[in-house]
């Protein structure tokens, strides 16, 4: 997951529940969004109890901006974490991270104590050898109907409606050494005065970087990216383009949402609208753990919903088995089972009472999860 102007909770909350690993990049903009949306405590209990991991790096993607004989030339960049004139330099990763956290919170020691726990938490790893890669972005908005796609989804970002943004004319000039100018009809002057937000056009392709470095962190670790819907849009149209693929992330979830109910809210939605808290996705992923192995043990071209069917409808040996033995086996009756599962077997005991508190339970089954503790949580009810 990277930086926006918002934060997709939901969506970090859905990776954990349909991935069997989730990572947070943890930059200089991830990290103040976390402070203000009020989930950095969230977050630390999720590293806490081995749910995902993450890494800090004191870069981030940029999009810089300068004057040369009256010409704005712009460029796509790696800025860094270097210190402050009252603070001196800064060297090390770690104390980076102090730094961020000290402007994002007036008490101080407050900062350092979240600066402690972070440290036990997160491993540090520089961006620094991304450089190359976010400059690729220059090559993305070269391509006109790319560029004037992204323009329109920053500007919308931006607050501007869609009714309200009309261009006829959008050139990027390349100037050499990956620099190059934007030349336009966006009626930039009209737009600042009803939107604060906007500066220029400056504004239209700051998420082009990101996206790069987002494909670029996700092909290094073998993943997908997970992320908000624009950003996401951005890193699809890129590789789309780029090898003819189109990666939908959301065709699982959203089929085990529609196998419980074609109006039933995602995860996502569910978190992202308020009617559930992160914490409370926390104690939903306590009971998810055979449901997310299951998921995970699956063919990707496999229809899970009708696995998930023939799972719901099928009526195996448990069904068959004696009620007392059903009941009281677990714990008195294991020779019993044995006999039961496997005639005239020798299986260790062990052995057998791992399988009986899987099989038994019923939660083994997809649908068990799905029916009983994910769509009480998307209903809002108790799970």
């Amino acid at each position: 997951m990277k930086e926006d102007k918002t934060l997709d909770v939901g969506a970090l909350c859905e990776a954990l529940l349909f991935f069997s690993k989730t990572h947070v990049v943890l930059d200089q903009g991830t990290l103040g969004l976390f402070v203000q949306a009020e989930f950095l405590d969230d977050f630390i209990e999720m590293l806490k109890r081995g749910h995902l991991t993450a890494s800090y790096a004191p870069e981030m993607p940029a999009l810089y901006t300068n004057t040369t004989g009256g010409l704005l030339e712009h460029g796509f960049t790696i800025i860094r974490t270097v210190g402050s004139d009252t603070e001196g330099p800064i060297k090390r990763s770690p104390d980076a991270l102090l730094f961020q956290l000290g402007k994002h919170f007036e008490d101080k020691g407050k900062a350092r104590a979240y600066h402690r726990q972070l440290c036990k938490l997160v491993s540090f790893k520089n961006l620094d050898d991304t450089g190359k890669v976010v400059a690729k972005a220059a090559d993305d908005i070269a391509e006109p109907k790319f560029a004037a796609e992204i323009a329109r989804m920053s500007l919308m970002r931006l607050g501007v409606p869609a009714n309200e943004i009309k261009f006829s004319r959008l050139n990027i000039l390349p100037l050499g050494d990956g620099k190059f100018a934007i030349d336009s009809d966006i009626d930039f002057s009209n737009l600042k005065k009803k939107y604060p937000a906007i500066t220029g056009s400056n504004d239209l392709f700051p998420a082009v970087g990101d996206a790069r470095l987002d494909i670029a962190l996700a092909a290094q670790h073998n993943a997908a990216f997970i992320g908000n819907t624009a950003n996401q849009r951005i890193v699809e149209t890129i590789l789309n383009k780029a090898i003819g693929a189109q990666l939908n992330v959301n065709d699982v979830p959203r089929a085990i949402y529609d196998f419980i109910s074609v109006d039933t809210p995602s995860v996502r939605e569910a978190i992202n609208s308020g009617q559930r808290t992160p914490h409370e996705f926390i104690d939903l992923l306590g009971s998810a753990d055979a449901f997310r192995k299951w998921l995970n043990a699956q063919n990707p071209d496999k229809d899970l919903i009708q696995e998930m069917l023939r799972e719901k409808t099928s009526s195996g040996w448990l069904e068959k088995l004696p009620v007392k033995a059903s009941r009281f086996g677990l714990f008195s009756a294991a020779g019993l089972l044995t006999d039961l599962v496997a005639p005239g077997s020798s299986v260790a005991l062990g052995a057998v009472d791992a399988f009986l508190i899987d099989k038994l339970a019923k939660k083994w089954r997809p649908h068990f999860f799905v029916e009983n503790k994910l769509r009480g949580f998307l209903d809002n009810n108790r799970f």
